[in-house]
């Protein structure tokens, strides 16, 4: 299926033409954002943390990837209330909240005021605050656990906080800036960046490359709180099933007219260990489509894709960027839509068929500032779309279904149904995009949206301008058996008690996870400690040794009735317990990084 459209910033040219302008443009400098305070916030409290723009140092070599002993995390808090440990280079402190009882919490939508996280309650309209001081956030596939990086100004440290209890504990301590935490699926791992500084409030291209370029990738193992270099680069995040990591190289050679590296880099795939590299993604800094550097990669729910933003660099009066997605075992690239400026990573819906992003044109050459110069397009996959472009045309592997001016960010909801927006305070239906309407970075508001209609539902205000924003699933319940073990059910599963040592959760369209005490049990393989779900002759696969020692191993084969059947197994670091996750092979790839997370929830 295939449909004409146009370049979409072309409908700004005429604008853009009034700069006059030629070569490449002058980056507008964003408005700064005030800093928070490591104290619980005011209400009145505006803006999010900021940070100088990184001065580069010169294309860096990669190294080895290399392990370093970071101070052992504590266990998580008994009592959500307790003050987490300060870092020596930062005080910090967990703003006061009650515990949630054991299975009242529901989705939620994690947003920042005044610097402090906020939780919104999506179907209650409830908010509760989590902690001050916050710059990003990450969550595991089951929202059970959420990564914080907090501090002032480059003092910044990876915090990890526990949905069900509040408790919260620091992770990482050193000299270095954290930012964009991304979690292992089994939720034992962390990837991000470290770098002298934070990466810009609001980045463009010449300020991220100089930032990229003193950053590197590491990884942290919490069990036994080992950090290891992965390489030099930034924005790391790991694939659905936990076996690799995508980063972005640094950029390696000046682009012309700078005498920094901006341009020559690549989205580069590695496993946990760093090793076994290739690019799966190339910018060569030349022709009119090859750009000058590739960032933001994203998975896609399943694994296969990798989707990323090619910075393209100044074409007809304006700095062009084309949004890209290419299978994870072969590069082979193709566009999914072009938009003006930098973006944000894509966003895959939860069934990988649609895609949020989100960007702002930092150069626009009407002279639009603040929200003004922001927008979010969601996409439909797979259907082809002609794009007349200012150096001719190209062919979409997408067609946009909705756009919406002056949205920051945007978070598709846990069952893919609409997406949180976030928009200026006092935003409504019907405004025109062609004239200045929101320039300054007042706070905004958070609404819920269906693509191909308005906005419909303002969820939230207060929110402050450049805030991330999550949609997080209702965690699951731990349930423990009469021997003492645990088993991570999600909401709405039904546990089934087969004996002391064995739990059995179902849930739906056939999904069912078990965990049993391997002590005991019938011989054989170990996939025969499950007779209620696995029949005899099952196929495990290679074996992924996770952070705390346990293992993974992907499984095929069919449950006693016949039918097929594919998942995977976790047996634990002692030996002394197994977990299985099954459900039929077509929902597997979906549901693999979901599985994952429940299945090291113990």
């Amino acid at each position: 299926m295939r449909a004409w459209t146009t370049f979409p910033v072309m409908m700004l040219l005429a604008a853009f033409a009034l700069s006059g302008c030629a070569g490449q443009p002058t980056s507008q400098a964003p408005t700064p954002l005030s800093t928070a305070t490591l104290t619980p916030p005011p209400a009145t409290a505006t803006g999010a943390p900021t940070s100088p723009p990184a001065t580069a140092t010169g294309a860096p070599t990669s190294p080895p990837a290399t392990a370093t002993g970071v101070p052992t995390p504590s266990p998580l808090a008994p009592s959500p209330t307790a003050a987490p440990t300060a870092s020596p280079v930062a005080t910090a402190t967990v703003v006061p909240t009650v515990p949630p009882v054991a299975g009242s919490i529901g989705a939620e939508i994690l947003f920042l005021r005044g610097g402090a996280l906020v939780a919104l309650d999506s179907a209650r309209g409830q908010e509760q605050v989590l902690a001050d001081a916050v710059r990003s956030v990450a969550a595991t596939p089951d929202g059970r656990l959420i990564a914080l990086t907090r501090g002032v100004g480059d003092r910044v440290e990876i915090w990890v906080l526990e949905r069900n209890t509040l408790a919260l504990r620091q992770v990482t301590n050193n000299a270095l800036a954290e930012s964009g935490p991304g979690w292992a699926p089994d939720g034992t791992s962390l990837v991000y960046t470290a770098a002298p500084t934070l990466p810009p409030a609001l980045s463009e291209w010449e300020t991220w490359s100089a930032w990229c370029a003193t950053a590197e990738v590491r990884r942290l193992d919490l069990p036994g709180g080992v950090e290891r270099t992965l390489g030099q680069g930034c924005e790391p995040v790991f694939a659905p099933d936990g076996r690799r990591i995508a980063f972005v190289t640094p950029p390696t050679e000046p682009a012309p007219g700078f005498d920094i590296p901006t341009a020559v880099n690549s989205i580069r795939l590695v496993n946990r260990q760093g090793e076994h590299g290739w690019d799966v993604a190339r910018a060569g800094g030349a022709g009119e489509t090859d750009g000058l550097v590739v960032y933001a990669p994203s998975w896609s729910p399943d694994g296969g894709q990798v989707a990323y933003q090619r910075f393209v660099g100044y074409r007809a009066l304006v700095d062009v960027n084309l949004t890209e997605a290419t299978s994870s075992y072969q590069r082979r690239s193709r566009p999914l839509t072009l938009g003006a400026g930098w973006e944000a990573p894509p966003r895959y819906a939860p069934d990988g068929t649609r895609l949020a992003v989100s960007g702002y044109n930092y150069s626009d050459a009407r002279g639009f500032t603040g929200y003004d110069v922001w927008s979010t397009r969601a996409l439909r996959l797979g259907i082809e779309t002609v794009m007349e472009l200012p150096f001719g045309t190209m062919t979409m592997d997408a067609s946009e279904i909705g756009s919406q001016t002056w949205a920051t960010a945007a978070a598709w909801a846990p069952d893919g149904a609409a997406l949180a927006l976030i928009l200026p305070e006092g935003w409504s239906p019907g405004l025109s995009a062609y004239q200045p309407r929101f320039p300054d970075n007042r706070r905004g508001e958070i609404w819920r949206w269906r693509p191909g209609s308005e906005p419909e539902r303002r969820l939230a205000t207060g929110v402050d301008f450049g805030s991330p924003l999550l949609w997080l699933p209702a965690p699951p319940e731990i349930r423990r058996s009469d021997a003492g073990f645990a088993l991570a059910v999600p909401p709405g599963w039904t546990t089934r008690i087969v004996a002391a040592d064995y739990l059995i959760a179902d849930g739906p369209q056939g999904a069912a996870i078990a965990a049993r005490l391997r002590a005991g049990g019938p011989p054989g393989e170990v996939t025969a400690l499950f007779p209620e779900l696995l029949a005899p002759g099952a196929r495990p696969g290679d074996t992924l040794r996770l952070g705390d020692g346990s293992t993974l191993q992907p499984v095929t084969g069919a449950a006693p009735n016949g039918a097929p059947r594919a998942g995977a197994l976790h047996l634990a670091a002692d030996g002394a317990t197994a977990a299985l996750y099954l459900t039929t092979p077509e929902r597997w790839p979906l549901e693999q990084a979901l599985a994952l997370a429940l299945l090291g929830a113990r």
